[in-house]
């Protein structure tokens, strides 16, 4: 590990009550590489002006600042000394590489459910598992939803808006499987 840790909270997890958040304080201030782990992932979100750093993976979610790391829907301790080791691995192949890598210094922000509601069809059809269009927006723009669950949306008549929404969902970084991007 490039860093050492201690695990200060483990709470319930607000986003999800069957699962738990992880706070973590850690020994070595990582905020000069946000911009290259941003450029190495060409996604996360990063936030310049109070240093943090927010990645999505596997339907979890890391924040690290300056001094601490949040993991939040986790299953398990186990899990989070999983996640922190992935964490860990990732900062140490960008502080490797960093010469190689082109700093991401913009400050972007995840789609808000309004503008991805611009390119679903609107139908309320209930085929995502959500009882609306919005409501399967907002999960998508958190990244608790993939927009592949939206089968409307991948029929002909959508084709334009779904490659429209499907070009946006990847500029603001999320993922798009490599079939539809």
């Amino acid at each position: 590990m490039i860093f050492n840790f201690q695990i200060e909270k483990i709470l319930p997890c607000l986003a999800d009550s069957t699962k738990i958040r992880v706070v973590v304080s850690i020994d070595k201030d990582l905020s000069e590489y946000f911009p290259y782990v941003k450029g190495y992932l060409k996604k996360g979100l990063y936030v310049p002006k109070h240093p943090s750093f927010s990645i999505k993976k596997d339907g979890k979610t890391f924040n690290i600042y300056k001094d601490s790391i949040t993991l939040i829907k986790l299953v398990d301790e186990k899990e989070a000394l999983r996640d922190l080791q992935y964490i860990s691995d990732l900062f140490e192949e960008v502080i490797k590489n960093k010469d190689n890598i082109t700093p991401d210094y913009s400050q972007n922000k995840p789609p808000q459910p309004l503008e991805i509601m611009k390119y679903l069809p609107k139908t309320n059809c209930k085929i995502c598992g959500e009882e609306s269009c919005f409501a399967f927006a907002v999960k998508v723009s958190n990244e608790e939803k993939n927009i592949l669950l939206c089968q409307p949306l991948f029929t002909e008549e959508y084709k334009e808006k779904r490659i429209a929404l499907l070009n946006f969902l990847n500029e603001a970084g999320i993922d798009i499987p490599a079939d539809f991007a």
